[in-house]
C-alpha cells in the first residue's frame, strides 16, 4: 500500500491526511509504511528460512539491493546479519498503530444546502481497500 493509495481510501486531501498521520504517529505515511514493511521483514527473517530475495520481492521492494539498503538504515545491519544474530534486537520495530476507543476520531454531521447542477449525470465506484491473505503478518 502507498501513501496514494491511503489518500484514495481515506478520502482526505493528501495534506489533510499528512498533518492528522503526522499528529499521531510523527512520521509521514510513506516512512511508517515503509517502516512497518521492515519490520515485518525482520520477523520473516527470524521465523522462516525463506530466502532474502523473496522476502524482498514479498514486500515490493523492487531488488535484494534496495531492500537490503533500506533494512540497513533501520537496523544497522544487512538483513543476512540480522538474521543470524542469536538475539532480537526490538528497538527499531515500528508495531502498527491501534486506536484506543476511537480517541483521536472526531466527527460532526452538517447538511449542505441543495444546489442545482447543469450538466451530464455519471457515476464512479472503487471498492473499498481490503487487506489480502498475502499480507499477513508472519
Amino acid at each position: 500500500m502507498s501513501s496514494c493509495d491511503l489518500v484514495n481510501v481515506a478520502g482526505y486531501s493528501r495534506r489533510h491526511l499528512l498533518n492528522i498521520f503526522l499528529n499521531h504517529t510523527g512520521l509521514p505515511p510513506g516512512k511508517y509504511i515503509r517502516y512497518r514493511k521492515l519490520c515485518r521483514a525482520a520477523f520473516m527473517l527470524k521465523l522462516t528460512k525463506r530466502k532474502i530475495l523473496d522476502i524482498a520481492f514479498q514486500l515490493k521492494f523492487d531488488s535484494q539491493q534496495s531492500f537490503s539498503r533500506e533494512f540497513r538504515k533501520l537496523f544497522h545491519c544487512t538483513p543476512y546479519q540480522y538474521r543470524i544474530k542469536e538475539d532480537w534486537d526490538f528497538t527499531n520495530l515500528k508495531l502498527p498503530i491501534t486506536l484506543v476507543d476511537n480517541e483521536c476520531i472526531k466527527y460532526d454531521f452538517c447538511e449542505l444546502s441543495s444546489k442545482e447542477y447543469h450538466g451530464y449525470h455519471f457515476s464512479y465506484e472503487r471498492p473499498i481497500y481490503k487487506q489480502s491473505n498475502d499480507e499477513e503478518l508472519v
